[in-house]
């Protein structure tokens, strides 16, 4: 009787939405062309959680996004050897891009602080969405094909 009265105690005590966390990885997937004798890119694209079929099922059912991190991949390029030197924002958030490099296999972590991790789940919780946008200079000026990947690591929270 007295594991019992603990159970219901500890149910009270519960909300039950915190109980129902998802880690999920929001995939985005771009192609841009950079075009012969280019010196920067500038590429803006949206990444939006409506896209992928692992949230389109808790889509009516988050309650929240928690971000842990946010990662860029070349998932293929076909230019010549370069770098780029510049930054990434999502949304509001910005960091820096310091000699990154386009090859295939290549990845970023992105340093978004917490606040900037925890504005851009809020931007996902209000329109479902957030614009990312890539620039910078190039060390290479001759173009190719870049592939990017965008990993949003995040869990969300549903009802």
């Amino acid at each position: 009787m007295k594991y019992i009265f603990m159970f219901f105690t500890f149910l009270s005590v519960c909300n039950a939405t915190d109980l129902l966390t998802i880690p999920l990885v929001l995939d985005d997937t771009r192609e841009f062309t950079i075009p012969s004798g280019a010196s920067s890119i500038d590429q803006t694209f949206t990444v939006n959680v409506g896209n992928d079929a692992d949230f389109t099922k808790y889509l009516n059912t988050i309650k929240s996004y928690d971000i842990t991190g946010v990662t860029l991949t070349v998932d293929s390029y076909s230019g010549p050897s370069t770098t780029v030197n510049g930054s990434v924002n999502f949304g509001t958030a910005s960091v820096q891009l310091t000699n990154w490099e386009l090859k295939t296999g290549s990845e970023l972590a992105l340093s978004f602080t917490t606040a900037q991790l925890a504005a851009i789940g809020e931007k996902f919780q209000a329109n479902g969405s957030e614009t990312v946008t890539v620039k910078g200079t190039l060390s290479n000026s001759t173009g190719g094909v870049l592939k990017l990947h965008t990993k949003v690591n995040l869990k969300i929270k549903v009802i």
